[in-house]
């Protein structure tokens, strides 16, 4: 708590905070690090009590739309108070770099279509979502296009979760 209300001194005034499942277990071994569902609870709680909007980021692969599973993280972004639920479509990167197989088909993206809510419930698309044009045919980072930053549970300072480019360590220097 006392780090939020540091990071809100510092300017923070929405935080993004990653559920991928909502089997405690199952999202700790996803992340390789126990504790951290019950870290990613305890921000949202804090969030809340400080005043702090926070949004849940779930990324949406093939067996998560069809075990029920995306339904499940939007049921818990609601009983937690969040501004809403952002689903990524599985980003072909780190562990994932040649897993194909995870991405999302046209009819499990109308699937995830069906759950959206205007304001609260949404899907980050490179088609539908980032500013694509012939010149950045894969699109605009929401980082470069909306100014903002990420900070990686190791307080690493980046672009964006995605793009692992380090600028300095909260751990070492303060943010502001």
């Amino acid at each position: 708590k006392d780090l939020i209300i540091q990071l809100v001194q510092a300017g923070l005034d929405h935080c993004f905070i990653s559920i991928d499942h909502t089997n405690k277990r199952i999202h700790d071994r996803l992340r390789r690090y126990d504790g951290c569902y019950d870290g990613a609870i305890n921000a949202m709680k804090n969030c809340r009590e400080v005043g702090v909007p926070f949004t849940i980021s779930n990324y949406t692969a093939k067996e998560s739309v069809k075990n029920g599973e995306t339904e499940k993280v939007i049921e818990l972004a609601k009983e937690m108070g969040a501004a809403g639920i952002r689903l990524i479509q599985p980003i072909f990167s780190g562990k994932w770099l040649n897993e194909t197989c995870v991405g999302l088909n046209d009819a499990e993206k109308e699937e995830v279509r069906k759950m959206f809510e205007p304001g609260f419930v949404y899907m980050e698309d490179l088609k539908n979502h980032y500013n694509v044009s012939d010149k950045h045919p894969l699109g605009i980072c929401d980082a470069i296009r909306k100014h903002f930053f990420c900070i990686s549970p190791y307080g690493e300072v980046m672009p964006c979760p995605f793009i692992p480019l380090n600028f300095g360590t909260t751990r070492e220097e303060p943010l502001k």
